[in-house]
């Protein structure tokens, strides 16, 4: 075996695989030579198999990570929070409250809410709390509904349609067939000064602008006393004397606890339009689309109760009433407890 050359090592590099031809090397290397080269193969396995597009394991996504972008409106610990997190944030509250908010030049509240919701974030993310079986499944949840709901509103958006919503005005006319005027008033504090107000009236005087001089009213006052559209029945006994006027005409003064009134009749109508009410409509539509959605689909799948013995919940054919439903299914047991029982028969005249 003198003067012959140890075998090279060569290393064969294909998709996923990577070959060490040592053969007979242990023969001629001492082992911890050996040893080595085999360590230094293994630490570099991970780049040879980037190299050669082998695929690995990738690690799952940290749970409520959010998009790259957006304009930043402040950073926490070097992550940043952006207007859209905000905004985001803004969208989820109800109306009346995010309404309020913005009246009084609170939104900033919401901001200080997305920064102490980070700062939680990413202390949870630390611990390794997404980490834990229950709180895992409580997110896969919650990502869920988001998305149950997601497509809840996009079936009422497609299907709240302006014919739609014109069939249900239709059908509720009468609820909205009241009469109504449209009103500004003078609120004083005694008939003399009533009186006084009606003669400036006559003589030509504008409403809106005495109102905002002379009105005790601080809600209606700096409106020139624009009041909007009352019905009827709203005003208690001046309701009468109200609606007895005609529009553009002056009603008053009327002498009541809360001082002498006037009234300018801006407009008169007998119901309310759809478009002040659509709103309402369409909120009620909600409601009744989304319950419409969920009956449809629910009755398109195919549900089976675990542990069932293979008995599956599914739909009755389209136009069968339930109750068919059921007298067909108490059928199919009737007929199998009679084969059960006809079987059992036969055993017993076998033996």
């Amino acid at each position: 075996m003198r003067g012959m050359r140890p075998p090279r090592l060569r290393t064969r590099v294909g998709r996923g695989a990577i070959c060490l031809a040592h053969g007979a090397l242990a023969d001629y290397l001492p082992r911890p030579t050996l040893e080595s080269l085999m360590i230094r193969a293994l630490r570099a396995l991970p780049v040879l198999l980037a190299l050669t597009g082998c695929p690995q394991e990738q690690a799952p996504p940290t749970p409520g990570e959010v998009p790259a972008g957006g304009k930043t409106v402040v950073t926490v610990n070097g992550n940043p929070v952006t207007q859209e997190m905000v905004d985001a944030t803004l969208k989820q509250l109800p109306d009346q409250l995010r309404e309020q908010l913005e009246m009084t030049g609170q939104i900033s509240q919401v901001r200080e809410q997305v920064v102490v919701g980070e700062i939680l974030y990413r202390e949870a993310i630390k611990q390794n709390l997404h980490t834990d079986k229950d709180l895992a499944l409580s997110l896969a949840l919650a990502e869920r509904n988001t998305l149950a709901d997601a497509m809840l509103d996009k079936i009422v958006k497609d299907r709240t349609t302006d014919e739609r919503v014109q069939k249900k005005y239709d059908e509720q006319a009468v609820r909205y067939a009241r009469p109504q005027a449209n009103i500004r008033v003078i609120v004083l504090e005694t008939a003399e000064a009533g009186a006084e107000v009606k003669g400036l009236l006559e003589g030509g005087a504008d409403f809106a602008k005495l109102a905002t001089e002379r009105s005790k009213d601080p809600r209606t006052a700096p409106k020139g006393g624009e009041v909007g559209w009352v019905e009827k029945q709203s005003m208690g006994p001046m309701g009468e004397e109200v609606f007895a006027g005609e529009k553009g005409g002056i009603v008053g003064p009327i002498d009541t606890p809360q001082g002498s009134l006037l009234f300018k009749i801006e407009d008169m109508r007998d119901k309310t339009p759809l478009e002040d009410v659509r709103e309402e409509i369409e909120a009620g539509l909600k409601q009744e689309i989304a319950q419409e959605y969920i009956e449809e689909v629910k009755g398109a799948a195919t549900i089976t109760e675990a542990g069932a013995t293979g008995a599956t919940v599914t739909p009755p054919a389209p136009g069968a009433a339930a109750g068919d439903a059921g007298k067909a299914a108490a059928g199919d047991a009737d007929k199998a407890a009679a084969g059960d029982a006809d079987k059992a028969d036969a055993d017993k005249a076998g033996k």
